[in-house]
């Protein structure tokens, strides 16, 4: 994983945790929001997200 993808994913999550907003209902600009939803869920798994969450 490149960092410039982590950077991109994570401004996703943060927008997500910002709004409130439910997965289903991402901008399309983010991308397909299933897609987005299982890599944040694979990324918790590996605790790739501790310490920005």
């Amino acid at each position: 994983m490149t960092n410039l993808v982590f950077e991109k994913q994570s401004k996703v999550f943060f927008y997500r945790l910002r709004v409130g907003c439910p997965w289903r209902d991402l901008p399309t600009a983010f991308g397909n929001w299933n897609a987005v939803y299982k890599r944040f869920n694979d990324w918790s798994r590996k605790e790739k997200t501790d310490g920005y969450f």
